[in-house]
Formats: C-alpha cells, sequence, structure tokens
C-alpha cells in the first residue's frame, strides 16, 4: 500500500514539473508583418544607461516589420527600467512616417533616450 501511494506521489510531482517546463520553454513569439525579428536594446553607455540603442537583425526581410519590431524593443527597454514608454529618440524618428530608415548588413539600428519621469 505505501508504495502505491508513493508512486501517484512520484507522478503528481512529475506531472507537476512537467507542466511549468513546458511554461517556461515556450517563449512567446511577436510577429511583425508576420514575421519574427531578433531586436536587442542596451544602453549606450553605463553613467547613462536611459540612452541606449536597439539592433534588429533580419531587417531585410521586412523594413517596415524591423521598424515596429524596433520601437517595440525601446518601448519595452524603457518600461522596464524606467516605467516609462515616453522615448526621444536620437538621430532618426522610427515613430514618423516621413522618416526613412537605413539596414546595413541586415540590420536597423536606432537610438533613443527614454524620458524620465521624475
Amino acid at each position: 500500500m505505501m508504495r502505491i501511494s508513493h508512486i501517484i506521489a512520484l507522478v503528481a510531482v512529475a506531472a507537476s514539473l512537467s507542466a511549468c517546463n513546458s511554461r517556461t520553454s515556450n517563449k512567446e513569439r511577436i510577429l511583425f508583418e508576420g514575421l519574427e525579428f531578433k531586436a536587442k536594446a542596451k544602453p549606450v553607455e553605463r553613467k547613462t544607461p536611459q540612452q541606449f540603442e536597439v539592433s534588429v537583425k533580419k531587417a531585410s526581410q521586412s523594413a517596415e516589420g524591423a521598424r515596429q519590431a524596433g520601437i517595440y524593443e525601446a518601448t519595452s527597454y524603457c518600461v522596464l527600467n524606467y516605467g516609462t514608454s515616453e522615448i526621444d529618440w536620437i538621430g532618426a524618428d522610427p515613430t514618423s512616417e516621413d522618416t526613412q530608415l537605413v539596414i546595413a548588413d541586415d540590420q536597423l539600428i536606432l537610438q533613443g533616450s527614454c524620458r524620465k519621469t521624475w
């Protein structure tokens, strides 16, 4: 009798662990223009981390999708680090329809500064 309860307990633990694993391993994919882009934001300098640079890889597959992915990544960076979605863009403003963005070496590079709200 003791063995059956142990087996049931082990099966229950294994099932709960596999459920946790599947949630963490299936990272939510966000598509832009139906495509997946790898985008990364990082501070330009340590002493001024509110100023950042976003690089979007495989940008030539869709300039519009890369632009949207870059804006999304920049906004996420500012919200997570500064609690604001307000960005002062440096150079080309990707939110303006009149701006022609430059894609070089299959990457789109955007720069901005998170607006301090305090």
